[in-house]
């Protein structure tokens, strides 16, 4: 296939996605009618001299949801977690974890990027993210003043550094070498020099960008993002000659491309900055030709390119009619999301789509209802000809006066009332609404009456409105899943560096070459799921547990819970409070113990080492007190008798010295149980105390619900 042939089928898709037809079109149409919808915006339809107010059903719900998304995303210092498939992996997962959550939230603006995702799945039924790798250098210009000649020099050794100029700042007195006549130092004089640098780093990096939805296009056939039944998506943006020179493409392909408005004139963003439109007219493109916008589309599709017969995943950047690249890739940079899934299709329903008939209803009730307000407050009325003077009927003043010839003369007009009705219709409404999207106002506090309720039932009202909250926070998810893990495969495939991160106060090493196998890894999302207090409560259940296994196990001798296993409820229970890390709230006797157990196999082994040296010392005493008594003549059993009697003291000295050692041991293992004891009987008696205080509070509802003559006997 030539590049004639290649752009004229990426062009064929192009049309296809934005056709009247394409799905890209229809799915722009829905956007607009979801921000026309959540801004409140008229609905066309307003007379003059009647209300005009717009219900925000669609706002209200869609931003009661997304607190809950991000608190479920983001309470925690990790998004997701690697966890490792075998033991193996684990070392590998945990600095996958550490590092790729980094790249999440401090090297890209992480929550503002999630938000923005998700906002736009809740809106506008698809939140596409967009993650690569920018081999593009970072130019940063440095400025140094009263720098010396040695110091100019280091900068010129620096290869990420280029002087782009440099101005004389005077000169300096320096200490110089010493006289050897006078032993003083001579004072040399040296110029200065004022130096601007500019600074390049070649040092790629993880890139990750929402894209707007009229910047995205997809294959009317796509079942979802997965390479499997992926054909076609692109992402069409503007883009000034300066970036694209700055990405790497040659000046020359891009003199001839011609300049682009049409995103910028688009209707959606047109209604994305409220009609704040003076950005369109930039001109910097006609005083700068590095400003100059030109229409880049960037193109991911499966096309037989080679002519094996095998259609193949391929990147081509096209801007104009020029074909900027064109490269065999492994994956595309997409990842999306859909708030409620639809069965075989890429897009899904978004919450909006749930509630647009009902803000139409409440609109016109509210309308309806308000007219009628205004018309028992100004009511119409009934006049007998010639019998009234209007001029005075029509100005209305304080203690005004109207005159009439005969009594009745002026008579209201009637009306009915319908504010009871119309009041609730709008009650109906909002609880339809409740059971379409499960924000109730009852988890916002907003319902004055929940009191009048019994507790069970707002307990199970709440608990169906957080299972859809979950189920949504449940599909998001698997998106979450796969950015991430996009962004593992790409640092393990381009980055070639070591970068050095800091995480908890320390700074730590991260280099994915030595990474063996990146993709053996399950990802856990939604690490801040579920109601902290109900965490901690949990948490607080298991220690009460432990407590009563501690002592079941100290009377069998058997080891069920360790003081490992209750450090870590501590940490989840640290954590679910909203501290980042358990460490200066409590210390991990896995390290304490580590420490103790070295030190007691290096005593164990200079105790060794000491004794082997005092039984040799003894062999050489007792065959040197052998040598001198073979020299006088002593007797045989007078060597022997001897040297039993030394190696006897020696063999004595070790012995006491092992005990020695021993006994510490026991002591300082007695120690750590004791003080274990004592901070599990710390923790239940603050449970208890706990326990108590809430008995004591609900006593006096419950005695009020035990009195037969009391207002709470029904509530409860």
């Amino acid at each position: 296939m030539n590049d004639d042939e290649l752009r004229n089928l990426i062009q064929h898709k192009i049309d296809a996605s934005t056709s009247s037809y394409g799905q890209s079109n229809v799915w722009q149409s829905e956007r607009l009618k979801a921000e026309k919808y959540y801004k409140g915006e008229p609905r066309g339809d307003e007379k003059e001299g009647r209300s005009q107010v717009v219900s925000r059903d669609v706002a209200e719900a869609v931003d009661a949801l997304m607190p809950s998304l991000m608190r479920v995303f983001s309470s925690g210092d990790k998004v997701v977690e690697f966890q490792p498939t075998g033991p193996e992996d684990e070392e590998q997962a945990d600095q996958a974890t550490d590092y790729i959550n980094w790249i999440w939230l401090q090297q890209n603006p992480g929550f503002r990027i999630m938000h923005d995702w998700f906002k736009d799945g809740l809106l506008h039924r698809l939140g596409i993210l967009k993650i690569w790798w920018d081999h593009a250098p970072i130019m940063t210009r440095e400025s140094y003043r009263g720098l010396n000649h040695q110091e100019i020099e280091i900068l010129k050794t620096d290869p990420e550094v280029e002087i782009i100029s440099m101005e004389d700042a005077g000169e300096a007195t320096l200490p110089g070498p010493i006289d050897p006549k006078t032993g003083q130092a001579q004072m040399i004089v040296v110029p200065l020099c004022d130096v601007a640098v500019k600074r390049k780093q070649n040092k790629g990096r993880v890139r990750i960008m929402p894209i707007p939805p009229e910047e995205f296009l997809v294959d009317n056939r796509a079942r979802s993002l997965e390479l499997d039944q992926f054909y076609f998506a692109a992402h069409r943006a503007e883009r000034t000659i300066s970036e694209l020179i700055e990405d790497g493409y040659d000046p020359a392909l891009l003199e001839n491309i011609g300049s682009s408005f049409d995103l910028g004139f688009s209707q959606e963003n047109i209604n994305r900055f409220n009609g704040e439109s003076s950005h369109l007219y930039d001109n910097n493109d006609l005083a700068d030709p590095s400003l100059r916008r030109v229409l880049v589309t960037e193109c991911y599709l499966k096309v037989d390119y080679d002519g094996d017969g095998i259609a193949e995943l391929r990147k081509v950047t096209i801007a104009g009619n020029v074909i900027l690249d064109n490269e065999e890739i492994d994956d595309h940079p997409f990842a999306a999301l859909t708030p409620k899934l639809s069965q075989h299709k890429l897009i899904g329903r978004s919450i909006a789509d749930d509630l647009y008939d009902l803000q139409d209803i409440k609109t016109t009730i509210w309308r309806q209802m308000l007219d009628n307000i205004y018309l028992a407050n100004n009511n119409r009325t009934i006049v007998v000809n010639d019998q009234v003077n209007l001029d005075d009927l029509l100005t209305v003043r304080p203690g005004g006066i109207v005159r009439v010839k005969q009594p009745g003369a002026i008579q209201p007009f009637p009306f009915q009332n319908v504010i009871n009705d119309a009041y609730r219709i709008i009650e109906y409404s909002d609880s339809v609404k409740e059971n379409r999207v499960g924000v109730t106002r009852y988890n916002q506090g907003l319902d004055a009456n929940t009191l009048n309720k019994t507790a069970t039932g707002i307990t199970q009202i709440m608990d169906a409105s957080r299972q859809r909250e979950e189920l949504i926070a449940r599909i998001y998810a698997e998106g979450v899943a796969i950015a991430f893990k996009k962004i593992l495969r790409l640092v393990c495939q381009h980055q070639d560096y070591e970068q050095l991160i800091r995480l908890r106060g320390k700074f730590v090493p991260m280099d994915p070459r030595a990474w063996k196998d990146s993709y053996d890894i399950t990802v856990a999302v939604g690490l801040g799921t579920g109601n902290k207090d109900q965490a901690i409560m949990r948490m607080m259940q298991l220690i009460d547990l432990d407590m009563k296994l501690f002592q079941l196990q100290n009377a069998a001798g058997e080891t069920i819970v360790t003081p490992k296993n209750l450090y870590n409820k501590l940490a989840k229970i640290i954590q679910a409070a909203g501290l980042k890390a358990p460490d200066p709230y409590y210390t991990d006797p896995s390290g304490k113990l580590a420490q103790e157990n070295k030190a007691r196999a290096q005593a164990e082994a200079q105790a060794q080492a000491m004794a082997q040296a005092q039984q040799a010392q003894a062999q050489a005493q007792a065959q040197a007190m052998a040598q001198a008594q073979a020299a006088q003549g002593p007797t045989r059993e007078e060597l022997e008798a001897q040297m039993e009697l030394q190696l006897a003291q020696v063999k004595l000295q070790a012995d006491i010295e092992n005990q020695r050692i021993k006994t510490q041991a026991d002591i300082e293992a007695k120690m750590q149980m004791a003080q274990a004891d004592i901070a599990i009987a710390r923790m239940k008696a603050e449970a208890e105390f706990q326990r108590e205080l809430a008995a004591a509070q609900m006593a006096p509802i419950q005695a009020s619900g035990d009195n037969p003559q009391s207002p709470m006997k029904e509530i409860l």
